[in-house]
């Protein structure tokens, strides 16, 4: 029963940052190890972590040049 818990608050957390991102500002100073909010952190940080890895993929990539020496 905890994993639903989990699971469900995970899911949650993953729609909401996608939606309504300004609902999930509170978890930020949560203190709980209640699984639901765990989850909904977890989902959360998850939907952050795609959208950063997402972004680097589109950013120019720069080309490295190596210097001579004399």
């Amino acid at each position: 029963m905890k994993k639903d818990k989990y699971v469900l608050g995970f899911n949650h957390g993953y729609i909401l940052m996608a939606k309504q991102p300004e609902v999930l500002d509170f978890l930020f100073n949560v203190n709980s190890q209640n699984e639901y909010i765990l989850g909904l952190k977890d989902g959360r940080f998850q939907f952050y972590a795609e959208v950063v890895k997402a972004d680097l993929k589109k950013a120019p990539k720069k080309k490295v040049v190596e210097r001579k020496t004399k």
